[in-house]
């Protein structure tokens, strides 16, 4: 029986104010693996103390084992799904006819990316994070390479950056938990997605209102809770997790954020 599950089989026998938080819980339900039981009392209004009580009505000792039950859900739910298409067999060109024509297609990609790519919007990102306390650097999977790669360049500009593993649900809480009005979210969305990327985003809206998406994705639903959306093309005939042009747009929002910064406060590395 999942956490839903056992809400609803509970919901009758619930105080009103308990139901507040159950309905609450019921329509967002991987908020919980991520916010403090303060946040989940001032989001449904009930003390909390009321919240604690209506843990244990489901039969949890406290917050703290409910919020374990959800993240346990989380890791199951957590699954990497295909991320590449074998070639086709009966092509039977040789290698270096096949390989030329990967190569082909992969700088037709890096062309069409410097081609469209939005320069004032490169600026203005590169502005909206000049300023700020910090930098929170959301992701998951493979894109931990190109954050990986991003935190490593803000480092070196001397930026406060914590990097979040989209996978350890105690890294989102604590970054949450953390994050306020002063500091700024950049999130990274792309094969394999991470299943409540929409959720990530919304918190991270209403905790710093700064919230930048890399996605290769135009619908992603942690689209509506950004500030700015980078879309980056990352599918190649057989990948789905081409990287070149996601790392060539942080090289342009790296380099004009050293624009932005006092002399004395970095050093070029």
């Amino acid at each position: 029986m999942d956490i839903s599950e056992i809400i609803q089989s509970h919901y009758d026998s619930l105080t009103k104010k308990q139901r507040l938080i159950a309905d609450y819980i019921l329509e967002n339900p991987m908020e919980v693996c991520y916010i403090s039981l303060s946040d989940l009392s001032g989001k449904t209004g009930c003390s909390e103390l009321t919240v604690l009580k209506f843990c244990k009505a489901l039969g949890f000792t406290g917050f703290i084992d409910l919020k374990k039950a959800f993240r346990t859900c989380h890791e199951r739910m957590d699954v990497l799904d295909g991320s590449f298409s074998r070639p086709d067999e009966a092509d039977e060109c040789s290698d270096l006819r096949f390989l030329q024509k990967q190569c082909d297609s992969q700088m037709k990609n890096i062309s069409r990316f410097y081609a469209q790519v939005n320069l004032d919007e490169v600026s203005n990102i590169a502005q909206a994070l000049t300023s700020r306390r910090i930098l929170y650097v959301f992701a998951h999977d493979t894109a931990r390479i190109f954050a990986s790669y991003l935190c490593e360049r803000l480092l070196a500009m001397e930026f406060t950056v914590v990097p979040v593993n989209l996978s350890d649900t105690q890294q989102i809480e604590k970054a949450f938990n953390n994050m306020d009005q002063k500091d700024a979210a950049i999130l990274f969305s792309f094969p394999n997605y991470f299943f409540s990327i929409g959720t990530v985003a919304r918190i991270a809206a209403e905790k710093c209102g700064r919230v930048i998406l890399f996605t290769n994705e135009s619908h992603s639903p942690a689209a509506p809770y950004a500030m700015y959306t980078v879309v980056c093309q990352t599918e190649t005939e057989f990948f789905h997790n081409f990287w070149c042009t996601p790392v060539a747009y942080i090289s342009l929002l790296t380099d004009c954020l050293l624009r932005h910064l006092p002399e004395a406060s970095y050093e070029r590395k």
